[in-house]
């Protein structure tokens, strides 16, 4: 079983059980750790917070420095996510490139938008809304069938390592 059909199949054994809906799952496959913060599920769809992929035990013959053309085919790849994202920050020095969606507008003024860090072998994806210039992480919403390909994804991305 795939780790994303994997992930949607804890969140339907968590629904039949009245288990906690907000909850931190961890799931370790080939050698990664896929972490994965939930603040709700239900039948259809999960609201997530963060979304974390690392190699569990990196080696010089695994590790790898977070290049531009890794992002640029990250973020291609996630273009279902309904927000693009794009190359904004590349740090050589300490080995991180940022990726960032435009800014999504919102009636009561704040904006939001997501954040994709990757660092050789580990990589992070989180929302944050900006109002009054104070910034927060905040969650989003998806699909069973999304979030499954979002983590296989991720997985996929650390793997090439």
């Amino acid at each position: 079983m795939d780790s994303g059909k994997h992930v949607v199949r804890e969140l339907e054994r968590r629904l039949k059980s009245d288990g906690e809906k907000a909850f931190r799952f961890t799931h370790i496959c080939q050698a990664q750790e896929l972490r994965v913060e939930f603040a709700d599920i239900d039948r259809y769809s999960a609201v997530v917070m963060a979304i974390e992929v690392a190699l569990i035990e990196p080696s010089a013959q695994t590790s790898r420095v977070a290049s531009k053309q890794q992002a640029l085919d990250l973020s291609e790849r996630l273009s279902y996510l309904c927000n693009e994202l794009n190359v904004l920050e590349i740090d050589s020095e300490h080995d991180c490139v940022q990726l960032r969606s435009a800014l999504v507008e919102h009636d009561d003024g704040s904006r939001s938008y997501f954040e994709l860090q990757l660092r050789g072998d580990f990589l992070s994806l989180h929302k944050y809304r900006v109002y009054n210039l104070q910034r927060k992480q905040t969650s989003f919403l998806l699909s069973h069938d999304v979030l499954a390909r979002l983590v296989n994804d991720l997985l996929d991305d650390v793997a090439a390592a």
